[in-house]
């Protein structure tokens, strides 16, 4: 019987080099031969998604943290954060110092002084910044947008939990999913807005069922994913709190861990 298999991006299918390991590749074009759906399910708006990545044929994407899905190119839902809560979120990043970017189907968008703002976060890090790269439109005011889905924000003051209770009920906060400041990096999406939400409007949109579904994952904003899968998948790599959770754990993404979990679970 022909399963759906979720796919997050980062740490989990494409690598820290920004390559797939060729392990992954091959598993996912046996998958496919033998009848199974392969879907992208990322925190990246759809937009920032590798354009090779898409190149490699996925039969769906769940993007920005669930809050955008699509199946065979086509769009099935999409959700957006409201302006209040937008200006909420930016004021309390301010207040701890971070830098933030909003982003949403038509790009990312942020103000003169968080531009400056990332701009010495990359040089610190010896990575190039370049506006067009990101996709990145400067706007005096980038939460009057009706079009924003989630954001990032970088080296923060205050810790994940921190941000979360000053920013409220109705935006969700997450830690990044690697990196010694993880806690003082992260996203914001729309609240009730998450992976498991967009994988389950795809499963009714198809007429199958949770039992049909399979999830690999990483970080943190994969937990609602791994869990709401009839068989969630943390990668070697993975954050321990999402160990803690899943159904199995394979190798990293650099030990061949899509390859191995795939043959492990019958996939290939």
């Amino acid at each position: 019987m022909s399963k759906i298999i979720f796919l997050d991006v980062d740490g989990t299918l494409v690598d820290f080099e920004q390559k797939i390991p060729e392990s992954a590749k091959t598993a996912m074009e046996l998958a496919k031969a033998n009848g199974h759906y392969l879907v992208l399910c990322t925190g990246r708006i759809y937009t920032g998604i590798y354009p090779w990545l898409l190149e490699y044929g996925f039969h769906g994407v769940v993007a920005s943290t669930g809050a955008h899905v699509l199946w065979d190119s086509k769009e099935i839902f999409h959700q957006y954060i409201p302006r209040e809560d937008l200006k909420k979120i930016s004021a309390t990043l301010e207040s701890c110092g971070a830098a933030y970017v909003f982003q949403g189907e038509n790009g990312r968008f942020a103000d003169e002084a968080n531009i400056r703002k990332l701009r010495s976060i990359m040089k610190e890090n010896g990575w190039e910044f370049d506006l067009d790269d990101f996709n990145l439109t400067i706007l005096e005011e980038p939460y009057n947008r009706d079009d924003i889905e989630s954001g990032l924000y970088f080296q923060a003051e205050f810790s994940t939990q921190e941000i979360q209770k000053d920013v409220g009920g109705n935006v969700q906060i997450t830690g990044a999913s690697f990196g010694a400041e993880r806690a003082f990096n992260g996203e914001f999406t729309r609240k009730g807005v998450n992976k498991a939400t967009g994988m389950q409007i795809l499963l009714e949109h198809l007429g199958m069922e949770r039992k049909d579904c399979i999830a690999f994952g990483d970080g943190p904003n994969d937990l609602e994913m791994i869990e709401f899968a009839h068989m969630g998948v943390a990668m070697g790599n993975a954050v321990s709190e999402l160990k803690e959770i899943a159904d199995m754990e394979t190798e990293s993404i650099v030990n061949d861990g899509i390859y191995k979990g795939f043959q492990k679970l019958q996939l290939i």
